[in-house]
Order: C-alpha cells, then sequence, then structure tokens
C-alpha cells in the first residue's frame, strides 16, 4: 500500500478501440490497488476507455477521462500532412497531463501507451520534474537490437534509445520480463535502477476446461493476422492439412481481420472478421473458447521486447500451444512447465498437428495436464500477483 495525498495519472495516447483491453485492464487495477488511499484517473481514447471501465466497474478509487481520437485518412500521401498535426496534437495532449502532475510533487504519471516520438518528448518534459513518472515500454523495443531495418523502423529505434538516455532521476521504466530488462541494461543504454521488470499481467477468468479436443480438432490463430507474427506459417499448415488425407480434417480458424496480402493465403482457413474488419472483445472471447490449441509462429526477431496479448489471451482461455522455440516463449514453458508442444520447425508442427487429428493418445493424454499448467500460470500472472512483483520495485 503506498499512501499519500496525490493523484495517480495514467495516460495512453496510442491505443484505440478494443486493442489492449486486458493489458490496461489488468495495469490500471494494479495501480488502484497500489495506491489504494489515493484516485487514479485512467485517461484513454473513449471506446478503449469505456471498455476497461466495464472491465473494473468495481474499483472505487478508479476513475476515467476519455477523449475522442480522430482517425487518419487512408493513403499514404494524405496522411502526411495530417499526421504532422496529429503528432504536434499529441504531444499537446502529453504536456496537459505532465502539467497537471507537476502541480504536486505527491502527483504520479505513469504513461501506459505512447510511440516512439511521444515516448522521448515525454522522457525530455518530465527530466527535471519533482514528480515521480513511469513509461511502460510494450511497444517496439526490438528495433533497437535488429539491424537491416527499413529507415521508418531504424528512426523508431533511435528514438526509443535517445529515450532511454534522457530518463531523470525520478523516471522508471516498467517492462514486460525479466529478459527484456536484461538485454536493455546489458546494452549499456539504460541503467538497472531505472527499469522495473514484471511478468505481463491478465485478468483471470473461470475456464470451462475439456477433458480432451473436439473431434475434428480446431486450431486457432488468435488476433490479427500479420508479417512480425510470421502468420503465413499458419495459412501454410491450414494449406498444407486441406490437402493431407486426414479424416476428418481439422479446423483451421483465424479469429481477427488479415493485414493487407494474407486474404490470398486463406483459402483453407475459417476467418471471423467482419468485412476484415476488428470483431468486438466479446465475439472474439467467445471464439477463442470454442478453440482447441493456439498456434503460434513468433521468431526471435519479434514478440521478444514486447509481449503478445495473443499469447496471454490463449494462457487465459486455457488453450494449450502450438509454437516454435523463441525466446519469450522458451521462457514461458520453463517456468510452467507443459503448456503445450514447442517445436524446432514447422516440419515438426505438421507432426505435431497431424499425430493430433489421428487423435494419437500419446499426445491427447497430456491435454489436461498442459490446461492444468496454463492456470496455474494464469494465476501466476493475475492481478494480485503482479501487483507484488510491481509494488516491491516501485520507488
Amino acid at each position: 500500500m503506498k499512501e499519500g495525498n496525490g493523484i495517480i495519472y495514467m495516460v495512453d495516447k496510442l491505443v484505440i478501440g478494443h486493442n489492449h483491453v486486458m493489458f490496461n485492464a489488468s495495469l490500471t487495477a494494479i495501480i488502484a490497488s497500489i495506491y489504494d488511499h489515493q484516485q487514479v484517473l485512467f485517461v484513454a481514447e473513449k471506446l478503449h476507455s469505456g471498455l476497461i471501465a466495464s472491465k473494473n466497474s468495481d474499483i472505487q478509487n478508479l476513475i476515467f477521462e476519455p477523449f475522442e481520437e480522430d482517425p487518419l485518412p487512408g493513403g499514404k500521401l494524405t496522411k502526411l500532412l495530417p499526421w504532422g498535426k496529429k503528432k504536434i496534437g499529441d504531444w499537446m495532449f502529453i504536456s496537459k497531463y505532465i502539467k497537471r502532475a507537476n502541480a504536486s510533487d505527491q502527483n504520479i504519471l505513469i504513461f501506459t501507451c505512447l510511440s516512439a516520438s511521444s515516448l522521448l518528448y515525454s522522457a525530455m518534459k518530465v527530466r527535471r520534474k519533482k514528480f515521480r513518472s513511469y513509461f511502460v515500454l510494450h511497444g517496439e523495443l526490438e528495433f533497437i537490437f535488429q539491424h537491416g531495418l527499413p529507415l521508418k523502423n531504424k528512426l523508431k529505434g533511435w528514438l526509443y534509445k535517445q529515450m532511454l538516455k534522457s530518463l531523470g532521476e525520478q523516471t522508471s521504466c516498467i517492462v514486460l520480463s525479466d529478459i527484456i530488462k536484461r538485454n536493455l541494461v546489458a546494452s549499456g543504454l539504460v541503467k538497472a535502477e531505472n527499469v522495473i521488470a514484471v511478468d505481463h499481467p491478465v485478468i483471470t477468468r473461470t475456464v470451462k476446461y475439456a477433458s480432451k479436443p473436439k473431434d475434428p480438432v480446431v486450431f486457432g490463430h488468435l488476433g490479427i493476422a500479420m508479417r512480425k507474427k510470421r502468420s503465413e506459417v499458419f495459412m501454410e499448415l491450414a494449406q498444407y492439412f486441406g490437402q493431407a488425407l486426414e479424416k476428418p480434417q481439422p479446423i483451421f480458424r483465424l479469429i481477427g481481420k488479415m493485414e493487407p496480402g494474407f486474404t490470398s493465403l486463406s483459402g483453407n482457413v475459417e476467418v471471423i472478421a467482419n468485412n476484415n474488419q476488428i470483431i468486438s472483445q466479446q465475439e472474439y472471447e467467445k471464439n477463442i473458447d470454442d478453440v482447441d490449441y493456439a498456434i503460434f509462429s513468433f521468431d526471435n526477431e519479434n514478440y521478444v521486447y514486447r509481449v503478445s496479448g495473443s499469447l496471454m489471451d490463449a494462457i487465459c482461455h486455457g488453450k494449450p500451444i502450438i509454437c516454435l522455440k523463441q525466446v519469450y516463449i522458451n521462457y514461458l514453458f520453463e517456468i510452467a512447465g507443459n503448456i503445450g508442444f514447442l517445436c524446432e520447425n514447422v516440419e515438426e508442427m505438421k507432426d505435431i498437428i497431424g499425430r493430433i487429428s489421428r487423435r494419437e493418445m500419446d499426445v491427447l493424454e497430456v491435454y489436461g495436464e498442459q490446461q492444468a499448467n496454463l492456470e496455474k500460470l494464469m494465476l501466476r500472472f493475475s492481478v494480485d500477483e503482479i501487483c507484488k512483483q510491481l509494488e516491491a520495485q516501485i520507488r
């Protein structure tokens, strides 16, 4: 418990709508619990703020201040001028809440999600302020470490580096695994005392566990199909088993929309989306419940320095995962035990999926064990547990 007279400002100037609902709902609950004698104000885009409010309606010291976010027009050329105008608007918005937080050194300002340029701007603005400030970094930190990037991503990596170098004594970053903290500190960009590492928090839920997968088995891709997720692997698997002799053939279901370029690959995939638009949170969760296994094909270039929300969704819905070996996913298996099938390559994924589809007992009989370990992992990442992790490190 942290006692004081100040206000805790939590500001998100990036997330719109249904994205990051689990994360911001759990983080606001954690902060409201740690600072239970103070008012916590969460500021976010109107729809997103409403979704977080509905998840945390029972928390007395948590209030919400929504704002309207104007979408940018389509097309590269038409975006250019509006983008610059929007960026200036973002910085003015951020400055307003920095000014409000600066009214008392008892106040605390937490930015839950900002773009790379806004992070640097904010770090410079709060550098010499007396109030405590925190930046949650669950964005594109991988651009700091990757080589051969497009110019746009190189610029984002440079902005992150400058932001880390600009942190003042009263500012800390919050990252979502010890893996991220270790690599950031080892890079020399930031001191260990300026980085707080916690696991990705989740909102726990009651799960109806099945004794075995359905027949035919449903393999799910959770969330938007995109290149950085290597979603083409899921499409490849669907294509392969669409031509295989497995009877009944397994079902491959994509729960979410697709980035450009994936539509042509999705012939053997059941796509749950409304004209390739983001579906509601309720529809998204309902369809995850109907999946037997969740498939992930992340590599070590992506989703190491940002933790995938769809991976957390699989954990919270008790869905064993079929995945490729990758630093963060390896970590989950190390701390939780058997939560699915950790594969060396796509060929091994095909073998596992084929054996599950043929209902071979050696793979089906561990289904209950995998679900039990997922439930333990969900509890390990619960609001109460991450609250303990964070409170122990907040200065």
